[in-house]
């Protein structure tokens, strides 16, 4: 699905997140790990509360990242 051109808020990536989980099988799927910004954490925690089999986490490497950016900016 290719929504690179559409404005990415907490509801819709929660709504692609559902589709996903419907269509993958919510008891075929334990974790999912999304980028850190301010949207997908709203959207992950949206999905946990919806499907509390599934738990949901940051990405560690795009933290890391971040982290790196910014003592690089020092």
């Amino acid at each position: 699905m290719d929504v690179s051109d559409v404005s990415k808020t907490a509801r819709l990536l929660h709504q692609l997140f559902r589709e996903i989980v419907l269509y993958v099988g919510v008891e075929n799927i334990v974790h999912m790990v999304t980028d850190n910004a301010a949207n997908y954490v709203v959207a992950g925690k949206l999905l946990m509360e919806e499907f509390p089999s599934i738990f949901w986490s940051l990405c560690a490497a795009h933290c890391i990242n971040l982290i790196l950016q910014d003592i690089g900016k020092l």
